[in-house]
């Protein structure tokens, strides 16, 4: 928001009125402290105060939020596969039943899901964009689900093209909540510019100091 020159004349106006209060004594300081009161109480013009803020992305925290989910993710298809090759040890006649790394595994992949799909609805949820929220999990559920199923219905060589449309699905899917999602209102109002006054004290004395506060 750009200042107002009105505002800032009406400041500079209340510094000169409370510099001069230090050399006034009785109903001349009353009148004084009264009028600075009532110029602090004036209100700005109106493009001044309700100037509406344009639109901010807060997509960097949902890409960070994603950036933890991969990880999660990826930590647990790693896992997957030591399970994998614990268990059925290809190499060897010993087979074990399990491997620790099993159930870490799976947690390790369905946490990350779960995150991809539900973190930047909190987040959403926390810049008051409820109905942005419910539209990210639509979309990061759904466009995989989706895409997966067509491509399991149409492609012939269904499981290598599965491989490799569901995970761009999702990349898809993140890339448009970004965009389009994780950004605030466009009709928040920007803060009104007031006029706040502070006492201080110095050597020659005392008295009341003007600022104006946007």
């Amino acid at each position: 928001m750009k200042p107002d020159p009105y505002a800032f004349a009406l400041a500079r106006g209340s510094q000169s009125i409370v510099r001069g209060m230090n050399g006034m004594t009785g109903r001349s300081w009353i009148f004084a402290a009264g009028l600075t009161l009532a110029l602090a109480t004036m209100t700005t013009p109106a493009q001044c105060q309700n100037e509406p803020q344009p639109a901010r992305s807060y997509a960097r925290k949902i890409i960070l939020a994603d950036g933890i989910a991969v990880s999660i993710f990826a930590t647990g298809a790693a896992l997957g596969m030591v399970c994998f090759w614990q268990t059925f040890e290809l190499f060897s006649d010993e087979k074990p039943d399990s491997h620790w790394s099993c159930p870490v595994a799976a947690i390790g992949a369905i946490g990350g899901l779960a995150a991809f799909a539900f973190v930047p609805a909190v987040i959403h949820g926390h810049h008051g964009r409820g109905d942005h929220a419910l539209l990210s999990i639509a979309l990061r559920i759904g466009m995989p689900l989706s895409v997966g199923a067509l491509t399991l219905s149409v492609a012939e060589d269904a499981p290598a093209v599965s491989a490799i449309v569901v995970p761009s699905s999702f990349i898809g899917a993140a890339i448009l909540d970004y965009v389009f999602l994780a950004r605030t209102r466009a009709d928040e109002a920007a803060p009104a510019a007031r006029l706040a006054l502070q006492p201080y004290a110095s050597r020659e004395g005392g008295g009341l100091q003007a600022h104006l506060v946007f």
